[in-house]
């Protein structure tokens, strides 16, 4: 299985902070040159290299999907495993994917770079809910 999706990065949205202003300032900061340079890179993209069963758990749906994601225009493989189901014709993807952020240059008081800072620094690792739906396959 190959094929690849874009990520419009227009659309990023924060689900997790209730005030209204905060998420909307939150959002807009990752929109910034601090983060994800929207202005300048208004897509990330995912091209899927490989898809494999990996039969490490019972669960029979499980795969490890292997590709190349570009993101800020920086273009690093990723693997993780993702459930793949097809029921009557209509595929489900479902992945919950780490990565870390520093690799595509999305440094902003980074906790591996800015070591030495005591406030204000920000983990690295990003984590990406996939959920793709593949209808009339």
């Amino acid at each position: 299985m190959k094929g690849e999706f874009v990520m419009d990065m227009h659309t990023l949205e924060n689900v997790d902070i209730e005030d209204e202003q905060s998420a909307r300032d939150l959002v807009n900061h990752l929109k910034s040159d601090d983060f994800f340079s929207v202005k300048k890179f208004a897509e990330a993209s995912f091209a899927i290299v490989k898809v494999a069963p990996t039969f490490r758990y019972p669960q029979q749906n499980e795969y490890e999907v292997t590709g190349l994601l570009t993101i800020r225009g920086i273009t690093h493989p990723i693997s993780f495993p993702a459930i793949i189901k097809n029921e009557n014709g209509v595929i489900n993807a479902d992945a919950k994917i780490t990565i870390d952020r520093t690799r595509w240059g999305v440094n902003y008081q980074s906790k591996s770079i800015f070591a030495s800072l005591k406030d204000g620094i920000i983990a690295d690792e990003v984590i990406i809910i996939l959920r793709l739906v593949f209808d009339n396959c």
